[in-house]
């Protein structure tokens, strides 16, 4: 039996254990407002300190379904801001809640997810480590460079995973420009370096880098298929991916990025998931159409025009495992957001809506 001092200083340190254990439950669900300027009562804040002391942050945007985290499981998607942006653009920009389209979405359940970059020099202009350079560990672009993002989304993964119910057969991912190049990364990377695995993401605006080709020029050939994708240990993924034949900032085409990597065309990088997926080749789509589709409607006065192609796996039920929209006349925009400009807002489809038709029909179950 303990003796009476012993005693003391056990039920002390269940004392202090369950104090503590308060704490960081409390401090692991804040209404946004400390970090983010967001006062909606279902978003809530965290942060997660790196190996570097590096704090980074992110917030959750949760349903406003109240039966959503009562042991039913959700589904969740991460959107990545653009460079220069923040992810209060980024939620301002997907709005999820009123996505605009043609249709009613079912995101009762869902979860989004607006995790933030980095910049060290200027707060809200912030960038994704998105792999345009030799290495993909460590190096990045801008003011990123040498940012671990790939680490600060298994260690958010990790929170999200212990906060709330996830359903980790359906974890997704989504961005922008920047973002939309990060999430082709991700896709190669989050396997091969944690638990996890993406279920399915969308790339707008966005190429696949190619950290291992250096001589890339627009009137030169165009590169292999970047060797980090041809990875055996990185599995098929299914891909959305949105691009505009006249974009100003990432080209349609392709372009040389940084001093040791480049960008594939659009083309070329909807024909590299294509061939790693193993769904034939990039010039023999199973299906295409334009709009109007599905209940879409062209809309004349916005300058564009959207062709659909896909590629499906017959051994997975005809899904549309890769999925290609070719806005010619698009730039370098979010469709559907944003009034009718000079910049050319095309409105013949909601990209948030068309996300998550192409999300939801995807499991890794």
């Amino acid at each position: 039996m303990k003796n009476h001092d012993s005693l003391q200083k056990d039920i002390l340190a269940i004392m202090v254990f369950g104090i503590v254990s308060i704490l960081v439950q409390a401090s692991s669900a804040n209404a946004c407002g400390k970090h983010f300027n967001l006062p909606d009562e279902s978003c809530h804040e965290y942060s997660v300190v790196e190996p570097d002391d590096l704090t980074r942050w992110y917030f959750v945007d949760e349903p406003d379904n109240t039966d959503w985290n009562r042991g039913t499981l959700s589904p969740v998607v991460l959107f990545f801001h653009g460079a220069l942006r923040d992810a209060e653009g980024m939620y301002d920009l997907v709005r999820w809640d009123d996505p605009g389209g043609y249709y009613d979405i079912n995101t009762d359940n869902v979860i989004t997810v607006y995790p933030e970059g980095t910049n060290w020099r200027v707060p809200h202009f912030l960038f994704w480590n998105d792999g345009r350079n030799r290495t993909w560990e460590k190096t990045g672009r801008g003011a990123a460079k040498g940012a671990d993002d790939v680490g600060f989304v298994i260690a958010m993964l990790n929170e999200l995973v212990r906060i709330y119910h996830i359903d980790e057969s359906r974890i997704y991912a989504a961005g922008a420009s920047n973002g939309g190049i990060f999430v082709q990364r991700l896709a190669i990377e989050l396997p091969t370096q944690s638990r996890y695995r993406l279920a399915a993401i969308a790339s707008v605006n966005g190429l696949l880098s190619d950290p291992d080709h250096a001589d890339y020029t627009l009137a030169g050939n165009p590169p292999a298929i970047p060797e980090m994708i041809n990875n055996v240990s990185v599995p098929p993924t299914p891909v959305l991916i949105i691009n505009g034949t006249v974009d100003m900032i990432l080209h349609y085409n392709g372009m040389p990025s940084g001093e040791q990597s480049v960008l594939l065309s659009a083309e070329e990088s909807v024909s590299a998931w294509v061939d790693h997926n193993g769904q034939g080749t990039f010039e023999y789509p199973t299906g295409f159409d334009s709009a109007p589709y599905f209940g879409d409607r062209q809309i004349l006065l916005d300058g564009c025009k959207v062709y659909r192609y896909w590629w499906t796996d017959d051994s997975q039920n005809n899904q549309r495992n890769v999925v290609f929209y070719k806005i010619k006349g698009g730039n370098h925009f979010w469709p559907w957001e944003g009034a009718i400009t000079l910049w050319s807002k095309c409105k013949d489809f909601s990209t948030t809506e068309d996300i998550w038709k192409f999300f939801s029909r995807e499991s890794l179950r």
